[in-house]
């Protein structure tokens, strides 16, 4: 759907320029860190968007009951690849995060034929493994030394080690990514609930285990400080919940409309012009070959399920 497109693209990319500022930005002389209060933040906007859109849906009284335990693995994976994406951007520069990300189609697809619940051409495979290496490639690419991309940006040890943990933060974001698409698919075909029934339970599991997980940490009273000290980051923080949350409404449409793969689909290729904005807005130098297009991305062909 047109509007589903349009509303993925504007709202995150303006997202993803709130989530590389306030995860990179000096505040005073400090940075903020506290990775698990974001993401419980970002959560809570988001059920707080749901329920008032259910309340406001003409099918309100409509209700789907879903699986306590299914609904708390997806919310788990789905806390994991935001927590392990937002805690990237403190080791690696945010161009470099999306373009991993953007390998979503590859575990999304994995997970859908492991689960059974969808299978793919030949060709489909064939072009997301083109993808991919386009992606790789990208990753991979020796701009010149004037213009050396932020991946390749310190050549010291140390730096080398963080850009290694970064990686693998994001690595482990796609990953939760591949449970989170297959899980969204399974729950979909079985139960039907509505885009907002959906959004709303998983992003509520999500406030209970990440109110938990604050507690234990202490995160949620060293995040208040950090609020308290800096009240200029408030503003960084609505943009970041408030597009999310928006953004999320249509993801969450098109996951209960179209599925998780035609919906990783639209999120990766929103990554390409998230970056773009990336690199126009905060100066990310990016090399030739680097501007190459990728190819295609493929189509879903979805199976019977079960």
């Amino acid at each position: 759907c047109v509007y589903c497109v349009i509303g993925v693209y504007v709202f995150f990319i303006l997202f993803g320029i709130a989530q590389e500022r306030i995860n990179t930005r000096e505040y005073g002389d400090e940075r903020f860190v506290h990775t698990l209060a974001l993401v419980f933040c970002q959560v809570t906007t988001n059920v707080s968007l749901a329920a008032v859109a259910l309340r406001l849906s003409p099918t309100a009284h409509k209700r789907s009951y879903m699986d306590p335990l299914a609904v708390g693995k997806l919310a788990t994976s789905y806390i994991g690849a935001m927590f392990c994406s937002n805690l990237a951007l403190q080791f690696i520069s945010y161009p470099t995060q999306v373009l991993i990300k953007s390998c979503k189609m590859v575990p999304v697809m994995a997970a859908n034929m492991l689960m059974g619940i969808a299978h793919y051409s030949h060709a489909a495979k064939l072009r997301v493994l083109l993808l991919t290496t386009g992606i790789c490639a990208f990753l991979l690419a020796k701009p010149a030394a004037h213009e050396r991309s932020a991946l390749r940006a310190d050549a010291d040890a140390d730096a080398d080690r963080t850009q290694l943990t970064g990686l693998a933060l994001a690595l482990a974001s796609l990953a939760c990514d591949g449970y989170t698409g297959g899980a969204q698919d399974r729950l979909v075909h079985a139960v039907r609930p509505s885009s907002h029934q959906l959004m709303l339970w998983t992003n509520l599991w999500a406030v209970v285990l990440l109110a938990i997980a604050l507690v234990v940490t202490g995160q949620g009273v060293l995040a208040a400080r950090f609020a308290a000290r800096h009240p200029e980051m408030v503003g960084d923080l609505a943009l970041f919940c408030g597009t999310s949350a928006l953004g999320q409404n249509f993801i969450y449409f098109s996951i209960a409309r179209f599925g998780a793969l035609p919906t990783a689909v639209i999120t990766t290729t929103r990554k390409f012009f998230t970056i773009l904005a990336s690199v126009l807005w905060f100066g990310h130098p990016l090399g030739f070959t680097q501007w190459l297009p990728p190819p295609p991305p493929p189509p879903a062909v979805p199976a019977a399920v079960p």
